[in-house]
């Protein structure tokens, strides 16, 4: 098997087989664990849930079934506020995403924030000036 160095003054010669772009939501710190339910998502599904019972409550002792209007009435009330709600000018939906790498690295330590220079699909050692430049 080959060694390679892993000091910090080595010199890093990494291969970056794939690179995608991810929204910031579908970050593994960003989902949802096992299911819970936020708070706002609980009552709402609380007050879905006693709207179908009212429902099923007044086709069952031969009521109208459109009862729905009076419960969705009561299920939007809410006690202590008394100001109306201020309508907020809807913000442009601008996700950040970011660049996940998958790389062999054959040299050297990579860590967060460390500068590195990236050489092109069509870099040559031959012409190592000719365009693309690497990039830093």
């Amino acid at each position: 098997m080959v060694s390679f160095k892993s000091s910090k003054d080595d010199p890093v010669v990494a291969y970056v087989s794939k690179m995608i772009s991810v929204p910031s939501s579908e970050l593994p710190q960003n989902k949802r664990r096992g299911g819970a339910l936020t708070a706002e998502e609980a009552r709402e599904m609380g007050r879905k849930k006693r709207a179908e019972i009212a429902r099923q409550q007044a086709i069952a002792n031969g009521e109208d079934a459109d009862v729905g209007a009076v419960t969705d009435a009561l299920s939007s009330a809410a006690i202590g506020e008394t100001e109306t709600p201020v309508e907020e000018t809807p913000e442009p939906d601008v996700e950040a995403e970011h660049l996940i790498g998958f790389a062999r690295i054959f040299s050297g330590t990579l860590h967060i924030g460390d500068e590195v220079y990236v050489l092109g699909p069509k870099f040559t050692p031959a012409n190592p000036h000719a365009a693309p430049e690497p990039q830093r």
